[in-house]
């Protein structure tokens, strides 16, 4: 048994304590969701040259510098902006702990991680933007007038995840404001590192985390049995980043088909390093996430959980006397005797 019998004299002493609870939240992904569009916009720098090759692919595309005339396949310098729009519409998985004191009106969140995708893989079409100056090409024959960009839709991209991770204490606390009885309107930051992994030309692109601040909005209720729900809303604008992009290594070859002005196109192979790197979101996330009353029966009110001891009488007494919910052990919506004698039943069966 793991209780300890309390003397009424130290019920008064018990008056003094205050309303706090420690809870573990998982995310209802069916209830849950992330709505909105995420564009991730990368810049690269390199050259372009045709797939001409004198012994495996003699009628390939030769590129040449200038209008016209000149000789051999030559490299031409190139700048190309992509741009690949995703529409979100997922139910995210997760989990934290909340800390939450009521009477100082604070909490802190700790150990949040977010899946957005949760174990989806979403795609999108890349739309390039090619700069180049002016070169010429051979079989096919073609002009690029340097100067003019010149737009192109490239194969899908593929983003398999995007998670969010907490990555040190909330400083300072979150704040709670007291709305209708028993819920409290919720606002904070959590310091996070945001991750992006996916492919596109056949590549990878997982730029590593990025480290940022995450605003937090939303409302906390607690149940009469102990067991909470939070609803924590996110802007979806407040992800959008830049990504470091010093220490990727030059991007594997792709190759590559130009259009040209008939049906044939110009095959060349593009040889590209990652200059800039971006992800801009808009829409929101709005996670709804609950927990279980953490006590092992309906007297285990407060920490230590798991034992019986003068800090469960002391809530329960501050509850029972000020017209708390919580103290609804029999949950009829009175506080009267027969939660008293709820209480003293559950108090003496003690912890198994």
């Amino acid at each position: 048994m793991k209780y300890q019998t309390v003397p009424a004299i130290l019920v008064a002493a018990a008056l003094a304590g205050s309303a706090s609870a420690q809870l573990a939240f998982t995310v209802d992904s069916d209830a849950s969701s992330i709505t909105g569009s995420v564009v991730v916009s990368i810049s690269t720098d390199g050259t372009l040259i045709g797939d001409y090759d004198p012994d495996t692919n003699p009628d390939g595309t030769q590129t040449r510098t200038g209008l016209f005339g000149g000789s051999g396949n030559n490299p031409i310098p190139v700048s190309i902006d992509t741009t690949s729009t995703t529409d979100l519409d997922l139910g995210p998985a997760g989990a934290f702990n909340m800390a939450a004191d009521t009477d100082a009106l604070t909490f802190t969140i700790a150990d949040f991680n977010a899946d957005m995708l949760n174990g989806q893989t979403v795609t999108s079409m890349i739309n390039a933007t090619f700069f180049y100056d002016t070169f010429h090409t051979v079989n096919p024959d073609m002009l690029y007038l340097g100067g003019i960009p010149l737009p192109v839709d490239l194969d899908a991209a593929e983003f398999t995840t995007y998670t969010i991770n907490q990555t040190g204490p909330m400083d300072p606390p979150g704040v709670l404001i007291p709305a209708e009885a028993n819920s409290f309107t919720l606002a904070g930051q959590i310091p996070v590192e945001i991750t992006v992994v996916g492919s596109a030309f056949g590549n990878p692109i997982e730029p590593g985390p990025t480290a940022g601040v995450l605003p937090i909005t939303g409302t906390l209720t607690m149940h009469e049995d102990g067991s909470a729900t939070v609803q924590i809303a996110v802007d979806l604008g407040d992800m959008s980043q830049d990504f470091d992009t010093s220490t990727l290594p030059p991007l594997p070859d792709i190759p590559f088909e130009l259009p040209t002005l008939g049906t044939d196109t110009a095959g060349v192979i593009l040889t590209l390093s990652v200059s800039a790197a971006g992800l801009d979101a808009a829409g929101a996330i709005d996670l709804i996430a609950n927990a279980d009353a953490p006590g092992c029966n309906a007297a285990d009110l407060t920490e230590p959980f798991g034992t019986l001891d003068l800090a469960d009488l002391s809530a329960f007494i501050v509850a029972f006397t000020t017209g708390d919910a919580s103290a609804d052990l029999t949950g009829d919506g009175l506080v009267d005797l027969a939660d008293i004698q709820a209480f003293i039943t559950a108090f003496t069966a003690g912890c198994p």
